[in-house]
């Protein structure tokens, strides 16, 4: 049959259980051997005939065990990091949480999103860059649909998320609409090293 209509058909079943719409993360968590299998899949399916490799697989595994602790985690250069941080944003998504992807530089904030796509959505997740020139399509990236129980997922360079907080916070401007409240609140930072060493000089 149609692959993409059956994935669509089993996260719609997860997405409508009462058990998942009271607690994401609990049911989440307590099914990871359903929840697993039907994210690698669908990033196969939207990205055929890429299955994510080994390395991709145990570095997703490692985040999931981590639970609410940080973890820095290293790959070699070709390893796939791109998918890595989209299947990490997917699972913490699917569990809830409103997820923030900051990458080294705007280009890559965009193909990252671009490339995860087509995956997300098969997994009714909302995605979007806050990377455009026009500021109000950038807040609207932030101000997901909030009758959902999934949260969204959210990329950009890391000046531009310093701009919106300190707009936010210091100008009071309403940017970010409701989407911290509630929800728990994930962060995953592409090419940190680049960020926090090679120019921790600009950078705040």
């Amino acid at each position: 049959g149609n692959e993409k209509s059956e994935v669509n058909r089993e996260i719609q079943e997860i997405l409508n259980l009462k058990s998942y719409q009271d607690n994401p993360e609990k049911y989440v968590r307590s099914h990871l051997d359903q929840i697993i299998p039907l994210i690698l899949y669908a990033w196969s399916i939207a990205n055929k005939p890429q299955f994510p490799k080994d390395t991709q697989i145990v570095a997703l595994l490692l985040v999931i065990h981590s639970n609410d602790k940080g973890l820095l985690e290293q790959v070699r250069t070709g390893e796939g990091k791109t998918l890595i941080v989209g299947l990490i944003a997917a699972f913490l998504a699917l569990c809830g949480h409103a997820v923030d992807i900051v990458s080294s530089n705007r280009d890559l904030a965009i193909e990252g999103e671009q490339k995860c796509r087509s995956f997300f959505q098969l997994l009714k997740l909302e995605s979007g860059h806050i990377c455009s020139e026009n500021d109000e399509v950038n807040h609207q990236s932030y101000r997901s649909d909030l009758n959902t129980s999934q949260g969204n997922i959210v990329y950009g360079e890391v000046g531009t998320f310093q701009r919106d907080i300190l707009e936010e916070e210091f100008n009071s401007k309403k940017i970010f609409g409701k989407r911290y409240e509630n929800r728990n609140k994930s962060l995953i930072v592409d090419e940190v090293d680049n960020m926090c060493l090679d120019k921790a000089r600009h950078v705040l």
